[in-house]
């Protein structure tokens, strides 16, 4: 099993990533290991705290959905969203 997680992501400022897009690219690099079919687990910590409640809110909607149809994956996500 392998295990991909988005905790305590940081920007990274020389390569021009803020922090929402570095968030970004670790869903990506998860979301291509799940399509493989590998036994994989998730973790994830208040996804798109980069951005605004409203579309960190629909954006984390979007990513569990999509990541709830692959039966290989156990997906564990922490949040704090509100409104």
């Amino acid at each position: 099993m392998e295990i991909y997680s988005s905790i305590n992501v940081a920007d990274n400022i020389s390569l021009g990533y803020c922090h929402f897009y570095a968030e970004v690219v670790r869903v990506k690099n998860a979301a291509e290991a799940t399509a493989t079919g590998k036994y994989l687990l998730l973790m994830f910590d208040e996804l798109f705290k980069g951005t605004n409640v409203k579309d960190a809110y629909g954006d984390t909607l979007t990513v569990t959905e999509a990541f709830s149809e692959y039966e290989n994956c156990l997906f564990m996500y922490r949040h704090i969203l509100l409104k």
